[in-house]
């Protein structure tokens, strides 16, 4: 299999570091969201994760399928 990689085919590129800032800024935005949701209508969290647990549940199961797909060499036979 062709890498993407320079040089040593055996070493995979890490998208972000775990040092970066805007990782840090996310988390803390979530977490601030989070929270002024919780304070500020405290009976709306659990409806609202109850309407968005359907899709993403079906993007986790797509993903693990493709996951798996890709382990089984799926892919690789349709691209042969």
């Amino acid at each position: 299999m062709r890498s993407f990689t320079p040089g040593n085919g055996d070493i995979s590129a890490r998208i972000t570091s775990p040092r970066d800032p805007v990782r840090l800024v996310l988390w803390a935005a979530a977490a601030i969201l989070a929270g002024l949701a919780a304070g500020l209508r405290p009976g709306a969290i659990a409806p609202a994760a109850g309407a968005t647990l359907g899709p993403f549940a079906t993007l986790a199961a797509i993903i693990a399928g493709s996951v798996l797909a890709g382990r089984l060499g799926v892919f690789r036979l349709a691209a042969w």
